[in-house]
């Protein structure tokens, strides 16, 4: 539902092949990096190792079609079982000798909610002695179990909360949150639907509604994403209050009498709905996609 957009992805993908790199430089490990990379090549189109860890969402789809075998060498099943899950996915070991993990992609993405919801926490905790521990689960966009040899390719990995990780499990989906050539909006929005003028305070009479495009279609199925929206009716309530409370000559009003506190009438309005209402700032707060699509409404 929300685009994962930071202008240093591939700097990031970078960092997260160099630690796979430099792991596998280790002459104790059972498989070689040129023994893996030399599947790669010697088969599907022709890849190497470097290419399907870095190729980004339109690459990666290609290479997913090429290597499609019913049975893999226990030089790749190497990379899902041990690779990402004995290393990558433990925060207390990770990958080289910086312990690259998981726990790392999360802080470098600097994603602090679930990209496919929009409603859970995802940031990592630090406990201080036991190090940075995520409460995120990784899903992969393209399963590990069908496509092991994906299991540890940068774009291949997102962030998640436990809820929709559990949801889509194995599952495909449509669209991928690094595929980011579309918009959230652009995606699909959020509406809501009034039943009674009794709306604002009793929930039974306002519906949460999503439109979204053919793209995000599956995804919305999947998640139940309006099943899922049903229980913050009252977060929309609480908008068209605020509307009410808040109306222009009033935020005009408090940015004349806070000019020290306020740069302008939209930091006065920002304060009011929380750091919710750009689309830059959809992954640092749960449910700030539902709240800038019902402002924008009302």
């Amino acid at each position: 539902m929300i685009p994962i957009q930071n202008t240093d992805l591939d700097v990031m993908a970078a960092i997260h092949y160099n630690s796979i790199l430099d792991h596998l430089k280790n002459t104790r490990l059972k498989y070689s990096y040129g023994k893996i990379d030399n599947w790669f090549k010697s088969n599907g189109s022709h890849k190497g190792f470097q290419d399907v860890i870095l190729a980004d969402f339109d690459e990666l789809t290609k290479i997913k079609e090429s290597y499609k075998f019913s049975a893999f060498p226990d030089e790749i099943k190497y990379i899902s079982n041990t690779l990402y899950t004995n290393y990558f996915a433990d925060s207390k070991r990770g990958l080289g000798q910086k312990n690259y993990s998981a726990a790392s992609l999360v802080e470098l993405l600097d994603v602090k909610v679930c990209p496919y919801c929009n409603r859970n926490y995802i940031n990592n905790i630090n406990y201080s002695r036991k190090g940075v521990k995520r409460t995120c689960q990784i899903d992969h966009f393209y399963c590990k179990e069908k496509y092991p040899f994906l299991a540890i390719s940068f774009y291949n990995l997102i962030p998640s909360c436990s809820t929709c990780n559990h949801i889509k499990s194995n599952l495909d989906i449509s669209y991928s949150p690094y595929n980011n050539k579309v918009s959230s909006n652009d995606l699909g929005n959020f509406n809501f639907n009034i039943k009674s003028i009794e709306f604002l305070y009793d929930s039974k009479y306002l519906d949460i509604t999503f439109d979204c495009s053919s793209l995000l279609q599956k995804n919305k199925e999947l998640f139940h994403i309006e099943s899922q929206y049903a229980i913050h009716k009252d977060v929309v309530q609480e908008i068209f209050r605020k509307k009410i409370i808040y109306s222009d000559s009033k935020v005009k009003e408090l940015y004349n009498d806070f000019q020290d506190l306020f740069q302008n009438k939209e930091e006065v309005r920002h304060l009011i709905y929380g750091d919710t209402l750009d689309q830059e700032d959809f992954l640092k707060k749960p449910l700030s996609k539902l709240v800038q699509n019902i402002y924008s409404l009302i």
